[in-house]
């Protein structure tokens, strides 16, 4: 079962990395097109650079610790249990 595991947490450790690489890059491309359409040479690109580690980073935080606030919910707030109930 080691194996198994290294291999699932090698797998997910792999998507987080390239999943915030691709944010990077991809926020960075848009910034370096909108400089050349506008002429505003460095300042798109680095505001693409800053835009795309926040929203990243934001993306780290939210695959890692986001799957925890949904499991403790519990399911209450989905009103099944009031099949029949008025106001």
């Amino acid at each position: 079962m080691g194996s198994g595991d290294s291999r699932r947490q090698a797998l997910t450790l792999s998507h987080l990395g390239i999943g915030f690489l691709l944010i990077v890059v991809g926020s960075v491309y848009l910034g370096l097109k909108a400089d050349e359409r506008w002429g505003t040479s460095p300042w798109l690109v680095l505001l693409g650079f800053l835009g795309g580690f926040a929203l990243g980073f934001y993306y780290l935080l939210s695959e890692v610790f986001g799957n925890n606030g949904a499991s403790s919910n519990g399911g209450g707030d989905d009103d099944a249990g009031d099949a029949g109930g008025g106001p």
